[in-house]
C-alpha cells in the first residue's frame, strides 16, 4: 500500500487513475453517497490534502483534509469525502481492523495538521445510532498511536451555508448536518461548532 497526496505532491499517473475512478463512480457506483464524489478530481486544490491509497496498480480509496473557512481556523476536518472502491470496501468497512482510514488516511492527515499549526483535527459520523462506530474508531486510533482522540458529548453542526458572494448565511439544519464528532486534541483549545445535546437531537429527529 502507498499513499499519495495529490494536493501537496502531485502525481500525474495517480491523478489519471483517480480521474478514471471518478468517472466510473458517476456511471456505475450504487453507493448512497455517490453524488459526493462528482468531479471531485477537478477540485483537488479545494482541500488541504487529497490522499489516494494505492495497492500495487489499483486505487483502494481516497480521502481528504478540509477547511475552506467554514470551520475554526485552528481546526480541519479529516477523513472527509472518504471513498473505498467496492473491491476493497467490505474489507475496509467490516473485516479489516484497523481499517485503511485508521492505518493510512488519518495518521497522514494528523501529521499534516501538526506540521501546519492545525491543533484540532476532527472527523464526524452521521446519526446518533452510529456513535458506537465512531467510538470504536477513536479507541483504535488511541491504541495505535500516541494521540488524544475524544468523542465529544453532543451532536454538532458540520454544514455551513454561504451565498454566491462567499458570505456565511447560517447553518444547515437537516438531520445529516448534526453529527457525532471526534477530535484529536493537539493542544488545550476546544473545538467550537454549533451543537445540541443528544436529548435535543433525539427529540427533533427521532
Amino acid at each position: 500500500m502507498k499513499l499519495y497526496d495529490l494536493k501537496n505532491n502531485f502525481n500525474q499517473s495517480i491523478y489519471e487513475k483517480l480521474e478514471r475512478l471518478v468517472h466510473w463512480i458517476a456511471q456505475e457506483e450504487t453507493h448512497r453517497n455517490k453524488d459526493n464524489y462528482k468531479n471531485i478530481h477537478e477540485h483537488i486544490n479545494d482541500y488541504l490534502t487529497f490522499d489516494v491509497l494505492v495497492d500495487e496498480h489499483d486505487i483502494v480509496g481516497f480521502s481528504t483534509t478540509h477547511n475552506d473557512g467554514r470551520y475554526p481556523s485552528e481546526s480541519a476536518r479529516v477523513a472527509t469525502r472518504t471513498y473505498y472502491h467496492p473491491m476493497f470496501r467490505n474489507i475496509a468497512n467490516h473485516l479489516k481492523r484497523p481499517s485503511y482510514a485508521e492505518l493510512y488516511f488519518i495518521p497522514y492527515q494528523i501529521e499534516y495538521c501538526k506540521n501546519n499549526n492545525i491543533t484540532l483535527p476532527f472527523f464526524s459520523v452521521e446519526y446518533y445510532r452510529r456513535r458506537p462506530a465512531i467510538q470504536r474508531i477513536v479507541d483504535n486510533l488511541n491504541n495505535l498511536y500516541d494521540q488524544n482522540w475524544q468523542v465529544l458529548p453532543d451532536m454538532y453542526n458540520t454544514c455551513r451555508q454561504y451565498n454566491e458572494k462567499g458570505t456565511f448565511v447560517g447553518d444547515s439544519q437537516g438531520i445529516n448536518c448534526w453529527q457525532n464528532v471526534a477530535v484529536c486534541k493537539l493542544d488545550d483549545r476546544e473545538l467550537s461548532l454549533p451543537s445540541m445535546t443528544v436529548d435535543e437531537w433525539l427529540k427533533r429527529f427521532n
